[in-house]
């Protein structure tokens, strides 16, 4: 084997000059391409009108016939796409909605998830898109952090929206449709069926469209942050238009190509993939719910030559069981965030992927790194004003020294990213003004200048190239989700059982992100805790990546001597029984009941005998 052609890198935190020369050369194209694209969306003005609803009118010109979507047994061409589109403008229109109302989106993927997000973008209407994996108080407190005029609500999402929707103010002049999914069950009684609506309304492009402006908002993407409930980030037309440019100029796609999205879209990563499609008329592929078992015979039979991807999705398909035909198919490259390196080339390897487009990147950040060069095991560069800042782990604050001033990591070390707040790199940030301050830093190396706060840490590692070392705060990431701690720590608070409780992620062997845990201060002794009732509990009332996989009994919390618990210690001593003497005990998969975690056990998890 020429060695020139697939150098391993020795050192996982170095690129070396043999490494990177030859990618730079076959990327020199791309590279270019992307930059001018950025160029381009940099000059525009805030007045500009432009929009996805601009985009999407575009599109049904110049790629009329080509397909725009697929779902299921559904093929809707660009043209259709955008008679669709129309349909809810033009209907939410004649009822009188208008630019900077709120409608609340509570659906699954399919293929009416995005005729709404186009069609009242075109009006100007803001689409927040709720989870519609969440439930209860979580559920609520997203479907009313802004006063909305209008809800869709998923057929099979009734019942979950029934189950709050007492407990939640909700204006009596605001409008609750019910979006039929499959024809399985009838509206409810005060309720307006929604397919029956839009039938008859017209298909031609509303007279609004044009008026649209970049930094109008287009949707809310919630994220959990590090202020414990989810926080509304407000998406504008500017950023969607920046992934369309920049990220359809990386991937190059050509009319009529596929791309594979089977991630929610309510989720950044499938709007930014959807947004690179748009740009030269690929076609989505889009799925339901994200199926290992249907993966590649979904990507086969429609000869996806890309697909978009979070982390753990690709972890899910190596553990699948090798077959021989695993390089056997069409896929090229591919987008997202999250690979991790260890499966990183033995993924790229086994099904035959040439290209890995890693990017990072956060719905509400103003500094994004994109891997340009197709290098292996890094996010690659960014053109983004940023610093990287030294961190105190054990305060969880930046470094300031005798002037107050933050200090740069050296050359090589890991530090907390920061993007510079510029006019022209601007921090839109989310619905919360005092949640916006909150992940502002201000006089960071002068007084009176302002950077966006990642809460990441990153390292440079060559060539301009990074690498994400880890997430900091009490936020830690599960199962491609923000798992927020206080969140998790407020429902099992409200546990009978349950005096105080801490939440933080711990890193079990093999899986991607930190597995959550909780410490509990019991209110009654160990012998009497039912352990199956209070499974069934975190179960019922948080989302499955939420629930606490390992238990630890506490009789009291270290402070701090301002009354702070202290998390350092235990996240560092985790759940191994050989360092805590503390009871603990684990939630194996598929079972119903905690159990005690026994050295044994502890020798197996790490083994990788059990699949979390």
């Amino acid at each position: 084997m020429d060695k020139k052609k697939n150098i391993a890198r020795t050192n996982p935190d170095r690129i070396t000059f043999n490494e990177f020369f030859p990618c730079f050369l076959k990327s020199f194209r791309i590279v270019m391409r992307t930059l001018r694209a950025i160029q381009t969306t940099k000059k525009l003005k805030p007045d500009v009108c432009m929009s996805l609803g601009t985009v999407v009118e575009d599109n049904a010109e110049k790629y009329a016939h080509y397909t725009a979507l697929l779902f299921e047994s559904e093929k809707v061409s660009y043209r259709e796409f955008n008679e669709q589109a129309n349909r809810f403008a033009n209907y939410f229109l004649a009822l009188g909605a208008r630019k900077g109302d709120l409608a609340v989106i509570l659906l699954e993927n399919r293929p009416e998830l995005l005729f709404c997000i186009a069609g009242l973008a075109k009006i100007g209407v803001i689409t927040s898109l709720v989870n519609p994996n969440l439930r209860g108080a979580v559920l609520g407190h997203c479907l009313t952090i802004k006063p909305a005029r209008h809800f869709i609500i998923d057929e099979g999402l009734v019942e979950a929206f029934e189950e709050i929707r007492p407990s939640i103010p909700i204006d009596p002049a605001s409008k609750i449709f019910f979006s039929v999914n499959r024809g399985e069950k009838k509206a409810l009684p005060g309720y307006i069926d929604l397919r029956s609506k839009l039938n008859g309304a017209a298909v031609t492009n509303p007279a609004t469209t044009p008026t649209i402006q970049i930094q109008d908002p287009l949707f809310y993407i919630f994220t959990s942050g590090t202020t414990g409930k989810p926080k509304a980030v407000i998406y504008e037309h500017s950023k969607w238009l920046f992934s369309k440019y920049a990220n359809g100029a990386e991937m190059g796609y050509n009319p009529g190509d596929v791309i594979y999205i089977p991630l929610p879209f309510n989720h950044g990563t499938a709007l930014i993939s959807w947004a690179s499609a748009m740009d030269r008329g690929a076609t989505v592929l889009m799925r339901r719910k994200f199926s290992v078992s249907n993966f590649w015979k979904d990507v086969k039979a429609h000869q996806a030559i890309a697909f978009s991807y979070i982390g753990e999705m690709c972890r899910y398909l190596m553990n699948q069981p090798p077959k021989a035909d695993d390089n056997k198919n069409p896929v090229k490259k591919i987008i997202g965030n999250g690979l991790r390196d260890d499966i990183w080339r033995a993924f790229k390897k086994r099904f035959g992927i040439s290209e890995v487009y890693e990017f990072y990147a956060s719905s509400e950040g103003n500094v994004a790194f994109s891997n340009l060069f197709n290098l292996d095991c890094t996010i690659g560069l960014t053109f983004s004003p940023h610093a990287l800042m030294k961190y105190d782990v054990e305060t969880d604050q930046p470094f300031r020294d005798d002037r107050g001033f933050m200090q740069r990591v050296a050359k090589g070390e890991p530090g907390l990213l920061l993007g510079e707040i510029t006019e022209d790199n601007r921090f839109v940030g989310y619905t919360n003004g005092e949640a916006t301050e909150q992940k502002i830093f201000r006089d960071v190396f002068k007084k009176g200048d302002a950077w966006f706060n990642t809460g990441d840490l990153v390292k440079k590692i060559g060539f301009g190239q990074a690498k994400f070392v880890d997430r900091l705060g009490d936020t830690f990431r599960w199962k491609g989700e923000n798992v927020s701690t206080m969140e998790v720590e407020e429902m099992i608070s409200r546990s009978k059982q349950v005096k105080e409780a801490m939440v933080y992620g711990v890193k079990i062997p093999g899986t991607e992100g930190r597995a959550g845990m909780v410490s509990l201060i019991s209110n009654t002794d160990l012998e009497h805790f039912d352990l199956k009732g209070f499974a069934g509990a975190v179960r019922r009332d948080l989302p499955p990546y939420a629930v606490p996989l390992f238990l630890r009994f506490q009789g009291s919390f270290e402070m701090t001597s301002t009354l702070k618990r202290i998390k350092s210690k235990l996240k560092q001593e985790g759940f191994n029984p050989q360092e805590v003497k503390d009871p603990l005990y684990v939630l194996l998969p598929g079972e119903v009941e905690y159990a005690a975690l026994t050295k044994k056990l502890y020798t197996e998890i790490l083994n990788g005998k059990f699949r979390f």
